[in-house]
């Protein structure tokens, strides 16, 4: 073979290569994500057809306990449709329903509440969470019944986990969790209790969502190989919590999680970064941590931390071996500890360092 017939195979090849790389790059490039108003509407009419052919399962008298049995939820018989159904008005517990506002649109997302766990330790949308849980997906497919052709959305289970993991809801992947979860409390640790399963808390927050989509993967996860556009169902037990601080300011997140009056979270300064995650909230130069740190050395009745927590803390007589009391709360300039609509020092560009010993 002479060297100029071979170079031009050699460049005909690449050129096909290179012809085939490209068409496949623009095959991939072709395929936009589905509008995701147009995609809820679609998940939304197949959630509730689940939700309207689908009940608790009358067998099981503990729901909250049995969040990852695969017969928690059962098809309705045809007498069953409007009395039992997720979607009757006479079901115990009652379908709940929450509006989210995402991707330009607003989605409603179901959700059932077995337990709602402790009324008042609830995890914000950026703590860390300690659950169990069993993730299920749904389907429409056409059914062949005595009446005909008939649409069902059934359900694949893809994961199922009964043994407590943690999950950090300001990173999970499902966005859907971040906004169910702070529907429900944490349950109470039992130190009597043996090993370190679920059966150690007890009161723990219980339930079911119904996650559409564009809340859940949307596109096709590779860990689980779930469809993409499927909608989700997570049943679960949220057990336990952790507070986070996502801007390491010494003060907990879920401290600095007001909405303002645009439905936005609290930005003192106008920098453009909300409160949770700016380490100067009032912008005069004098970080956050710096401006709750307590005069030094501590005088009498300031506490053990060398931090002025958000608002004053009364010891847990629970925990006999540790002293968490702390009877003052971040002042503002003037030395108010505790008035609750006091401006804290650490939102107010006039309080600047050094402090008054309080």
């Amino acid at each position: 073979m002479n060297k100029f017939k071979f170079y031009f195979i050699l460049f005909s090849t690449l050129l096909v290569l290179f012809s085939s790389c490209n068409k496949d790059d623009d095959e991939v490039a072709a395929t936009p994500l589905r509008d995701f108003g147009d995609q809820f509407k679609t998940d939304i009419e197949n959630i509730e057809l689940y939700l309207s052919t689908h009940k608790l399962n009358p067998d099981i008298t503990d729901y909250a306990a049995n969040v990852n049995s695969s017969n928690l939820l059962i098809k309705c018989s045809s007498t069953d449709l409007a009395r039992l159904s997720l979607l009757g008005e006479n079901t115990s517990p009652k379908l709940l329903s929450k509006l989210v506002n995402k991707h330009d649109i607003t989605y409603k997302v179901y959700y059932l509440q077995f337990q709602e766990g402790n009324s008042v330790e609830k995890p914000c949308p950026y703590d860390e969470i300690l659950v169990t849980y069993r993730g299920t997906s749904l389907k429409s497919e056409t059914e062949t019944q005595t009446s005909g052709q008939v649409k069902v959305v059934n359900e694949t289970e893809f994961e199922n986990s009964p043994v407590a993991n943690l999950f950090n809801l300001g990173t999970v992947f499902v966005k859907g969790w971040p906004e169910i979860f702070p529907m429900f409390g944490i349950g109470v640790f039992d130190e009597t209790a043996t090993g370190n399963g679920p059966n150690v808390y007890t009161n723990y927050g219980a339930g079911i969502m119904f996650l559409p989509s564009g809340l859940a993967y949307y596109q096709q996860s590779p860990q689980t190989n779930i469809p993409s556009y499927s909608p989700l169902v997570f049943s679960f037990q949220l057990l336990n919590l952790k507070r986070s601080d996502n801007d390491n300011d010494g003060i907990l997140t879920v401290d600095e999680l007001a909405v303002n009056s645009e439905g936005k979270y609290t930005d003192t300064d106008g920098d453009g970064i909300y409160d949770f995650g700016d380490i100067d909230d009032d912008n005069d130069g004098f970080t956050t941590l710096n401006e709750i740190k307590k005069p030094t050395p501590l005088g009498i009745n300031q506490g053990t931390s060398l931090y002025y927590p958000f608002n004053p803390i009364v010891d847990n007589p629970l925990t006999t071996d540790i002293d968490e009391s702390e009877p003052k709360g971040i002042p503002d300039k003037s030395g108010d500890f505790s008035t609750p609509t006091r401006v804290r020092r650490h939102l107010d560009k006039n309080a600047k360092p050094p402090y008054t010993t309080y």
